[in-house]
Parts: structure tokens; sequence; C-alpha cells
């Protein structure tokens, strides 16, 4: 099992906790691993050295290593080596803005120029407040480097104070400076600065003005079209082409006669530029000048884009022009995407040109294009051709194999028989979003002479299309000697979820492959019912028995909702017994029966266990929100280890142990992220109003998920981010998690001019389908929402192998996604996903192979 898996969070609304879920042997791993660290430290042996650069990406800091560090960093800012300054001023970067900031501001002070260059880059990238002052300062240096470090860091750490220093600094002699101070300013997004921000449009150094354009169309301010304009006939083409992006950006009709004059006489760059403008405008009069272009004299790139640029406009006139280049060899790809972006439009063209044409190769792309358009008449069409002897048969087989719609999919049916092994699983990859059952009976026809490649890749459909009628075939394979194929026909029959297969999958459990083990318990767990009890109960008595911790946590997840006191007694044995490797997913059987004395059972639990046992203990009191366990929270919130105090902080938020205000309060500088983050959310929880001032300092952490929790705690405590606060956050994190606690707030608020604004530079289409389903009343705005962002393809059998325990309780979720495992969720063809939230336990596992991020980087709901 892979050990360095990225934590995944959940806020309640935006309720976040970073918490692992290993298996035991991870966590005894990881044990030694803390063991011997503490020991190497309490035993002065070499640590990393501080020389070493730790200005890499935030989630490769080891905070286990570092996170007592402080005072050290702030003792070697005082060093005689000012490449010890300067390192330390950029390791400071790591910790809260609240801790590091005074330290930051002293090495300001400092007498090295690279001192405090890296104090101000520090102070940037934490985003720190109340250092405008002390920042602007340095802006009036003589030396160029500290006015652009100055500058950047005013408009990230500046608010509305910091227009004058920033305006000054728009007449610096340098370039660079001027630059920085106009980069800055866009950030600031206040309205004041637009006048200034327009006079440097007039710069003598171009790169001034290219950074002036991209800011004034970030502003999205109608005054400023005009001056952009200008700006289009400048004699710099890197000026005209940002100009052009700006105006399409700002989206205003009155660009679109400057922009279509621009189609022709400019660079290719610039021009490009002009069509993908023409398109953000949607003007239908841009059509006919893109018909013009045309021309296979103009060259291939251009060709290139004019004909995405018509398919994204969509026109059905559009289809003809195109037509003629889908016979080019050179444009012919590029031509049968932009017809597909116009879609059912351009069915009634292609079936004429079908019905016309004798040229082979041109046969095969209409039928192709049909294939990836869903259509009534696409279908029919395909039917007819398959029984015609017009065309080639292996040519209309390769055409349908295309087919990726629902409404298709009984077309495809008719040639699954006659595609080769190559062809079908070509097939099988692409249509595992769309199969249904439909599907099944071609399949398997063609099973039992499949190869095991073959086989693998069916069976995981079977289990995307979970058709009983499958069942019979994929319980054969259960008993198969290929542990890889034994393993996917478990998934399959888990999913398929019919209680005819826990025999098959009980078998699953004696297995000498411990995954296969595993997959056996996980399946199970999703059959409940009394045999799978029987059965796991059974097993989980057998103190030997080599899978019993796996059945002892199906038990749990089967028992849900139900009372057993054979399953309670187990439990208490484990606990006296003292067995560790056995006492954490005994812990998930007293969740699941919540005995009336469970208090009694879990102190001596708590006290006696392993860490990982004691962040277990955390994990039920807060679940079942235990009264009487003040004492042992409090011990949990003082831990040393990091993840056992993020665990408390969240049980002290669930529980409601207001006593606790004044902990989880210092708990917010804690510099690890998780306990923070946890800390925060259960202030807002406890409606700590005081703390406020403490949380707001993490407003702008390097963590979004810090940030985000900040935004929805003060939120709750009534002393909310503003409008403008949160339009400044947005674009400083690429993080959906944060992104979509700040579109929640905007939501709630009904800040329509501000949400209407960002969501017109939102990138991520989940989190845009994600708000316009909630502004159109799709979706609640207290549902769910998961947006998984897309990166690459998924590995569906190295990612079963390393699946892992992913568990959904109450208002929260602990997730481990190594390689791209997700359970307990399902997604619909766009790639978003939405979180079936449970009492207990992983619902089911969700694979497909749309591509998707290493960790689920956004959860939040109730």
């Amino acid at each position: 099992m892979q050990t360095e898996t990225r934590r995944a969070a959940r806020p309640s609304f935006c309720w976040l906790v970073f918490t692992l879920k290993l298996s035991s042997r991870a966590y005894e791993t990881l044990t030694r691993v803390v063991l011997v660290l503490g020991a190497a430290l309490a035993l002065g042996l070499p640590s990393v050295s501080f020389a070493e650069d730790c200005r890499g990406e935030s989630e490769e800091f080891n905070w286990f290593e570092w996170s007592g560090k402080l005072d050290d960093f702030a003792a070697k800012l005082d060093s005689s080596i000012t490449a010890e300054r300067t390192q330390a001023a950029r390791c400071l970067v790591h910790f809260p803005a609240r801790l590091a900031t005074p330290l930051l501001l002293e090495a300001l002070k400092d007498e090295a120029t690279e001192v405090q260059v890296a104090a101000l880059e520090a102070l940037r990238d934490l985003g720190a407040r109340g250092v405008t002052a002390a920042v602007a300062k340095l802006s009036e240096s003589r030396d160029v480097e500290l006015r652009i470090a100055a500058a950047q860091a005013l408009g990230f750490v500046g608010d509305h104070s910091a227009l004058t220093p920033l305006t000054t600094l728009l007449d610096d002699p340098s370039g660079d400076v001027r630059k920085a101070a106009v980069e800055s300013l866009g950030r600031l997004r206040d309205p004041d600065s637009i006048s200034a921000i327009s006079d440097k449009l007039d710069d003598d150094v171009k790169e001034v003005v290219v950074a002036a354009l991209n800011e004034l169309a970030s502003f999205g301010d109608p005054s400023t079209v005009y001056a952009i304009l200008d700006k289009t006939e400048d004699s710099s083409v890197k000026v005209r082409k940002a100009a052009v992006i700006a105006l399409g950006k700002l989206g205003d009709p009155r660009a679109t006669s400057t922009l279509l004059s621009m189609l022709v006489g400019q660079p290719s760059e610039v021009q490009r530029a002009v069509m993908e403008a023409v398109v953000d405008l949607g003007d239908p009069r841009a059509v006919d000048s893109l018909h013009a272009l045309l021309n296979p004299n103009n060259g291939d790139e251009t060709l290139v884009q004019v004909m995405r640029a018509l398919g994204r406009l969509g026109d059905p006139s559009s289809v003809a022009p195109l037509l003629t280049f889908l016979r080019h060899e050179q444009q012919s790809n590029v031509a049968r995407s932009a017809i597909a972006d116009i879609g059912e439009p351009a069915v009634d063209a292609l079936i004429s040109e079908l019905e016309t044409t004798e040229n082979v190769e041109y046969q095969r792309q209409l039928l192709g294009l049909l294939a990836t358009i869903p259509s009534p008449r696409s279908a029919a069409t395909l039917q007819d051709a398959l029984s015609s002897d017009r065309f080639p048969r292996d040519q209309v087989v390769l055409a349908v194999a295309q087919i990726r719609d629902p409404s298709m999919l009984e077309t495809l049916t008719l040639v699954i028989p006659e595609l080769t092994e190559v062809e079908l699983l070509k097939v099988v990859r692409r249509v595992s979003g769309v199969a249904d059952d439909r599907l099944s009976r071609p399949l398997l026809e063609r099973y039992p002479k499949l190869s095991k490649e073959a086989r693998i890749e069916v069976l995981l459909l079977f289990a995307a299309m979970k058709d009983p009628q499958t069942l019979a075939t994929v319980i054969k394979e259960t008993g198969n000697e290929d542990l890889e194929v034994q393993r996917l026909a478990i998934y399959a029959a888990a999913q398929i979820g019919s209680p005819e297969a826990v025999d098959a999958l009980a078998l699953g459990l004696e297995s000498n492959d411990r995954r296969v083990r595993r997959q056996a318990a996980l399946g199970l767990a999703a059959i409940p019912g009394k045999r799978t009890v029987d059965l796991l109960l059974e097993v989980a008595k057998k103190k030997t028995h080599p899978a019993r911790r796996e059945a002892i946590w199906a038990l749990a997840q089967a028992l849900r909702g139900q009372e057993s006191s054979d399953a309670l007694e187990l439990a208490r044995d484990i606990f006296e017994a003292k067995d560790e490797t056995n006492s954490y997913v005994a812990l998930e059987l007293i969740a699941t029966l919540r005995p009336e004395d469970v208090l009694e059972l879990l102190k001596p639990v708590y006290t006696a266990g392993r860490t990982s046992v004691r962040r277990k203990v955390m994990e039920v009191v807060g679940f079942m929100k235990l009264a009487g366990t003040e004492e042992m929270v409090a011990d949990a919130l003082s831990s040393d280890d990091p993840m056992l105090r993020a665990e408390a902080a969240w049980t002290a938020g669930r529980v409601g142990l207001t006593s606790q205000i004044a902990t989880l309060t210092q708990l917010v500088d804690d510099p690890y992220p998780p306990t923070a983050a946890n800390a925060i959310a259960a202030l807002g929880t406890l409606d700590a109003k005081d703390a406020a001032p403490i949380v707001l300092q993490r407003l702008n952490d390097r963590s979004p998920f810090v940030a985000a929790n900040v935004v929805w705690a003060l939120e709750r405590m009534g002393t909310p981010v503003s409008a403008w606060e949160l339009e400044l956050l947005l674009p400083r994190s690429e993080n959906p998690f944060l992104r979509e606690s700040i579109y929640r707030v905007l939501l709630t608020r009904g800040e329509e001019e501000t949400l209407t604004r960002l969501l017109a530079r939102e990138s991520n289409s989940a989190l845009l389908a994600a708000v316009d389903d909630v502004r159109t009343n799709k979706v609640s705005r207290d549902d769910a929402w998961v947006i998984i962002d897309v990166s690459r393809p998924i590995d569906t059998k190295k990612d079963l192998d390393e699946s892992v325990d992913e568990r959904l309780i109450g208002q929260r979720v602990f997730l481990l996604l190594p390689d791209g495992v997700v359970k307990g969720a399902h997604s619909d063809e766009n790639g978003k996903v939405r979180m079936e939230l449970d009492a207990a336990g992983p619902v089911k596992q969700l694979y497909d192979d749309h591509p998707f991020i290493e960790f689920a980087n956004s959860f939040a709901g109730r």
C-alpha cells in the first residue's frame, strides 16, 4: 500500500479534515518512522540542513521534521552569514502568517538586499495582513530589485492604502518596477486604480502596456473598451495581441467590427488571438468573415484556427465549407472535430454527402462523424449502413465503434460480435461511463473466447453496468486461478451487489493473497444481510484467520443500523486482550453498534492504545458526539502527534466543547495545516466570535484548505470576509476546494455582480457546472459538491491493487486516493462527482476511465 498518499479534506458546508486511513502495516511503518525521527532529535543526530532549499511545493514540505523549527529559523535570521539569513526568510513562508510575519518584518530591516527581497517574497506568498506600510516603505528604496519585490508584494498583502505607493511606482524609472506596480494594482481589484492603469497604455515600455491591458481586462469595466481598442493599432505585435485578448475577455460587442477587420493582415499569433476573441464574443457576424478565410492558400496554421473557431461558434452554415476540408488529408482531423462541435445541425448535411459520394475514405470520415454525433437520424443511418452492401462492412464497424452516447448504444450492440479483440478493447474502455444492460448480451457471448486483458476490461465494464444478468459469469471468474482476474471479478460481484454473490466473495477471504482478501471484504461490506453478517462473524472470531482484520472491518459496514450482541462481544474481547492489530477495526464495530456503555469501552482503549488507535477513538467520539469526553479530547489536543491533534480539533467541534475554545484558538497557529484547518472549522461550529481576529490572520494561508475553512468559519461567526477580499483571494489559488468555498459564500449572500465577474474568468468546467446548478435551482445550495479536476488517466488495475479503506462518516469524509481510487461516490458524464454521505463505511467503489487528479481536492457538503 502506498504510504505517501495525499490527504483529502472536508468541511461541514466547507468542513475540512485531513485524516489518513492506513492499513495496520502502514500505521506501523509510520509509527516506526516517527519514533526514529524522535530518537534522532533526542540524541542530537544530524537532521535536515537549514541551508537546504525549502521553497518547494507546500505538499512536499515535511511537517513532521520542520513543524517545531520556528525558533530555529528566527535564530538563523541573526546569523552573520547572509546566505543563512536569506534561506531562513525563505523558509518562513511555510509557517502560518500570524507566526512568520513578525520575523519577516524584522528581516525587512536587514542590511542585505537579498534578505529583504526574500522576506518580501515570503510576505507576498503568505498574503500577510497589516504589513502594507512596512512593505510600502521599501518601495522607496534606491535598489531596483527591492522596489520590484515591494511592488509585487503589495498586490498580495496590500489593502486600499496600497493604492498610493503603487500609483507612485507607476512613474518609476524602471520599466520592471512599473510593470510590477500595474500587476499589483490589478490584483487589488480596486476600481479607483482603473484610471491609473489606463494611463500606462501609453508607456514607452511595451511589457508595461501589455500588463496594463491584461489587468484592465480582468476588471471587466466596459468604460475601458475604447482605450483598449486604440491599442489594436499599436506597432508592437505583443501589444496588439494583448489588446485583442483583453477585448475578448471584456465581451463587449462594440469590439466586434474592429476584431473582424483584424482577421487579415496580421501575424499568425495576433490572428489566433482574434479568432479566440470573436468566438468569446459569439457574434454571428464573425461566421461569414471566418468562411472567407477557409482558403487553402492561407496556410495550414490559419486553417486550423479558423476551423476550430467555426466549430465553437456552432453555426450550421459552416458545415458545407468544413466538409470540403474533410477530404483533405492534412486538415481532415481538424475539420472533423469542428463538425462534431457543431453537432446535430450537421447531421442532415453528413447524410446527404454519404448518399452521393463514392469515395471510400470520405465515406469512412462521414460514418465516423455520424457515430460521434448523438441523434436518432445518425443511429438510423448507421444501422442502415450495417445492412447495406454499399459500404465495406469493416468500415462501418470501425465507425460504429466510436459511439460514446447512451442514445446510440443500440447500434453499438449490433457490431460487438464483429469487432476484433483490439477494437473491442478500445470500445469497452471508452463506453464505461455510458454503458447499460444493452451491452450485456453481446459481451457475454464473446467473453469465453477473450484473452486475459480483454476479460479484465469487460469485467470492469460489468462492474460499471451493475447488470444482474452478468453475475453468473462474474461469479465463475471469482474462482479463476489468475489472481488479477479473480480480484477484478470479486470487485464486479460487489458492484452488482446481489446476495447471490456472497458465497463467492466468502471464498475470497480464504485466499493466500492479501489483495484478494481485502477486495473480498470490500465486496461483502457492500452486500448487507444476515448471511453476510453470519459469515463475517465466523471469520472474525478466528484469531489466526488471515482475513480476520478485513472481516471485522466488513462486519462493521454490514451491520449498519442493526444490533448484534455477538459483534459487541467480539469488540470487547479485542479490547480486553489489548489486541492492537485489530483494535482499530474493532472501533469501527463500536461506532456502528453504539453500545450504551461506549465511553467505558473507549477510555481504556484510548489510554493504552498506540497513536493510530487513539486517533480512531477520537473519530468515534466525534462521530457519536459523546458527552463526558472533555478530558480525553483535551489530552489529544495537546498531543505531540499532529494527526491526533487534527482529529481532536474536529472532535471538539462535533461534540460542542466550548471549554476548549482557548486551546482551539491556540491551534489556529499550529504549523501543521490539517490541525489548523480543523481548529478553525471547530471554532466556526462553536461560534467562537472572540477568535475571529485570529482566524482571519490565516485567510491568505498557503494551504487552500486552511483558507477555505477560514472563509466558512468567519461566515458562521457573523464576521464574514468581504466580497472584495474574496475576489482578491480567488486568483491566488488554483485549488478548487478554496474556489468552491468562495463561490458558496457568494451564492449564499446573493453577491451576483461579484459572482458573475469571477465566473467569467473561471476555467474549471466542473465548478462552473456546480455553480450553475445552484443558480438555476437544479441543486440545493446545501447539497454536497465534490469537484475532481482532470489531470491524468487512471490505471484501473493498479488502482484496484492499491485501493484502501475510505470512510464516509456523518459530516466528514476520510479519503485515501492512491493513484486515483474513488470510493463512495458516483459521477456523471461531465466528470462531476457527488458524494453519497452515509452513516459509516464506503457504499461503493468507483472506477471509470475518465481522467482525474491524483487526489480529490474539493470536498464540501453538509
